[in-house]
């Protein structure tokens, strides 16, 4: 429902003042497509709230059994990429959305700018209100006719980390102030080969905050009738790890995590094409002597080793915040 300017010839048609409402969404600006033949798209668009999980399909309910432990993954065919559709795309435009929610995550003031012309495809600037904070980005694509070659950039400051957890994940594993950069490129034909030849860089801060990483979401409660999500979590002063990808796999050694109760370092790698992980963690937590912890195997359900010893273990799962039979959290950050 609304109004435009429309005009339509053997040439292309055009859509100018447009002031619609397009299912629950303002959308105002204007569009038009020129040479039926080869379309060439050119818009100008604002937008109000947008829910685009409105339209998605929804999410598979995870089944509530738990997997054994290490069990790996059945690992899904490589997707052929659309290069010959991405190599026809030819549009030059912007579109600022008031809001945009997509995969449970919300995107304020969302700006984009991008252009698309024999297979090159550019996304720049991105800009975004983004949970307290700021997010800027930019997304380079070149769709020859057999491979795709991809740079990506995101810089996202000062935001916070436990709401945007709990919106993509419902889970708030980590709180406190964020700062987490990206620059990323890769090419292939295929969604693996892209996973597989991951190269670049990644850096993660977070200032002062607290962690739980298991059994939330278990809507228990203490004596006092708070759940564990506010009582059982452990405070940090800051944590921080930076990321060399080569290849696709993703390597720190320089993981660092200082607090009051425990402290920690770590170095290792991880694979996403690959699905493998092996990284070692050395705690030192209160009135304990130094305690290295071992994820390793599958990816999605990985193993952790700890040394012998029930009480260790108990104080592991208690002021560390994680079980020594499983570390979950990997099987939700990664999805």
């Amino acid at each position: 429902a609304g109004s435009t300017d429309f005009q339509v010839n053997p040439k292309g048609l055009s859509c100018g003042n447009m002031n619609l409402r397009l299912d629950r969404t303002p959308v105002t600006g204007k569009f038009g497509l020129s040479n039926f033949d080869a379309p060439r798209y050119e818009f100008q668009l604002q937008t109000g709230a947008l829910d685009l999980d409105r339209y998605l399909p929804p999410k598979a309910k995870k089944d509530g059994a738990a997997a054994p432990s290490g069990a790996a993954k059945r690992k899904a065919p490589p997707e052929p990429l659309p290069l010959e559709s991405l190599r026809k795309l030819n549009l030059t435009g912007d579109v600022v959305f008031e809001s945009l929610k997509v995969y449970g995550l919300t995107f304020n003031h969302l700006k984009l700018a991008g252009s698309a012309d024999r297979g090159e495809i550019k996304v720049r600037p991105v800009t975004s209100g983004f949970y307290e904070g700021h997010l800027t980005g930019s997304l380079n694509l070149k769709a020859e006719s057999k491979s795709l070659s991809a740079a990506v950039n995101l810089d996202a400051e000062a935001f916070q980390i436990g709401p945007f957890l709990n919106d993509g994940l419902s889970k708030e594993y980590l709180r406190g102030v964020t700062d987490f950069k990206a620059e990323l490129t890769s090419f292939g034909a295929t969604d693996t080969d892209l996973l597989r030849n991951l190269g670049g860089r990644m850096r993660l801060r977070i200032g002062e905050g607290s962690y739980r990483l298991f059994g939330l979401g278990s809507g228990g409660t203490d004596s006092k009738g708070k759940t564990h999500e506010q009582t059982a979590r452990t405070n940090y002063d800051s944590l921080s790890a930076s990321f060399t990808v080569q290849r696709g796999v993703f390597s720190t050694s320089d993981f660092v995590m200082k607090g009051n109760v425990v402290s920690a370092t770590g170095k290792g790698q991880f694979s996403l094409a690959d699905e493998s992980v092996e990284m070692l963690f050395n705690a030192v937590l209160v009135a304990t002597p130094n305690v290295p912890i071992r994820v390793y195997g599958n990816l999605y359900d990985p193993s952790v080793a700890l040394p012998p010893g029930k009480l260790l273990g108990n104080t592991v799962e208690d002021i560390l915040g994680i079980p020594a039979k499983s570390f979950k959290i990997l099987k939700d950050l990664v999805f």
